[in-house]
């Protein structure tokens, strides 16, 4: 039976199965679009695509009030391609999310596998709220500045306190990172992360510090990145503005790039908005990141300048459209493109969430 099959018939299952009646739910979104792009001196290409703006899944999340301060629950989430029908990952069955946790009057505990802190998937609290366009987007997305981003981590304690006086503290360890299942444990990446988040009325800062100790050890190679974001919300906008520092990471890819440089450092802002006009939400952004090389780019540096303007309109509580330009130039010693090239694409799409 293919594991699509086998997914559809646990999450079937789970949803009807009376030993879990207390609350689960099935849950999903769709996003489906086009993309016309060109990168560098390659041709320009037009692609049907999936999760443009937010991953295409399919999930079952349930809890349970074990007293009046004590809920334990689950989410279990499955990725796939919408345009194809194909899987998200052919080696994960559940890919996304799968992890239990416990929530109570001391915060909440989450075991398994999620989101990094410092990334913009399910279980962050940084780069996906960094800019309107999180980590997707194709080349608008924040990763595309911001270096050394972790997805979703492995065999992961996740704890976070309940919100005081505006502030919750965040704490994140992971003993195996992504794709280290199988992985001699005294080999694995370790990560680490530390994170705070300040919310009051129209205001929201997070920061957040993480380490990925390579081979499960503390060294020269080990990846390191510190971020702070802010944003605002104005009667005439949201503002957000964002910075990160990263050490021994190598360049983002699909960054408008015809390599991918081992960064000694870098340093990334981001300024970007959320504007209202009329039935429609305008998103102008502009990031920049310049970065310092390592090993065969010692002492070159590079940098990369996007800019991009997004708009979405609501269709309903759970259809919207969307679309978006970019434009990216990516140089070495931020001058002429020996080493660099420019990037642009245009996307448009529509996603259906239940």
């Amino acid at each position: 039976m293919k594991k699509v099959t086998l997914v559809s018939a646990v999450l079937a299952a789970l949803c009807t199965t009376p030993a879990m009646a207390a609350q689960v739910e099935m849950y999903g979104l769709l996003d489906t679009g086009v993309k016309v792009q060109k990168i560098g001196e390659g041709d320009t290409t037009f692609s049907m695509e999936s999760g443009q703006r937010s991953g295409s899944r399919v999930g079952v999340r349930g809890n349970e009030k074990i007293n009046d301060t004590l809920e334990v629950g689950f989410v279990l989430e499955h990725g796939l391609d919408s345009d194809t029908g194909a899987d998200g990952d052919d080696e994960k069955f559940f890919n996304r999310n799968s992890y239990l946790y416990v929530k109570g009057d001391y915060g909440t505990l989450k075991i398994g596998r999620t989101g990094a802190l410092s990334g913009g998937c399910n279980g962050n609290m940084f780069a996906g709220s960094a800019t309107p366009f999180g980590i997707t987007w194709g080349l608008a997305g924040a990763n595309k500045t911001m270096q050394g981003l972790e997805s979703r981590i492995d065999n992961s304690l996740t704890y976070n306190t309940p919100k005081m006086a505006g502030f919750t503290l965040y704490a994140q360890f992971s003993n195996g990172t992504d794709g280290d299942d199988h992985t001699q444990e005294n080999k694995a990446e370790r990560y680490t992360a530390l994170g705070v988040r300040y919310n009051v009325g129209k205001l929201d800062v997070r920061a957040v510090v993480d380490q990925t100790l390579a081979n499960g050890r503390f060294d020269s190679d080990d990846k390191f990145t510190a971020g702070i974001t802010a944003n605002y919300k104005f009667d005439f906008a949201r503002i957000y503005a964002a910075y990160q520092y990263a050490e021994n990471a190598t360049f983002s890819n699909n960054a408008g790039a015809p390599f991918r440089p081992d960064l000694d450092h870098s340093h990334a802002f981001i300024l970007s908005a959320r504007v209202p006009a009329g039935g429609v939400e305008l998103m102008p952004q502009i990031a920049y990141v310049r970065a310092s090389g390592k090993g065969d780019e010692k002492g070159q540096d590079f940098d990369r300048l996007g800019l991009t303007m997004g708009a979405s309109y609501d269709l309903s509580k759970q259809v919207d459209l969307y679309a978006a330009a970019t434009y990216a130039r990516f140089g070495q010693d931020f001058k002429d493109h020996e080493k660099g090239d420019d990037a642009w694409e245009v996307m448009s799409g529509i996603r259906y969430s239940f």
